[in-house]
């Protein structure tokens, strides 16, 4: 587990969300909104991959978010290859 107890220099607060299913388009609606004033957004998931049809996994909704948005778009998770800086 990391805690981070401090924000690096010059960073402000976050701001923290939590939706729940039937929210979806209120979280676009708003990350929208944050975008445009040149802020950041990243979304969380429970899971990686699906084992249950209640929780959501980020694999699958990965693909929704990215086909929603016309900002970069970046998956990560703890089961991502390493990648070894080339020489």
């Amino acid at each position: 587990m990391s805690v981070i107890d401090e924000l690096p220099g010059g960073r402000g607060a976050n701001q923290n969300i939590c939706a729940h299913n039937g929210k979806t388009a209120k979280v676009f609606e708003f990350i929208r909104d944050k975008f445009s004033g040149g802020r950041q957004a990243f979304i969380v998931y429970p899971r990686i991959e699906v084992t249950d049809k209640d929780i959501k996994a980020v694999t699958k909704e990965f693909k929704m978010c990215s086909a929603r948005s016309r900002h970069s778009n970046w998956l990560l998770h703890g089961r991502m290859e390493v990648l070894k800086k080339k020489t």
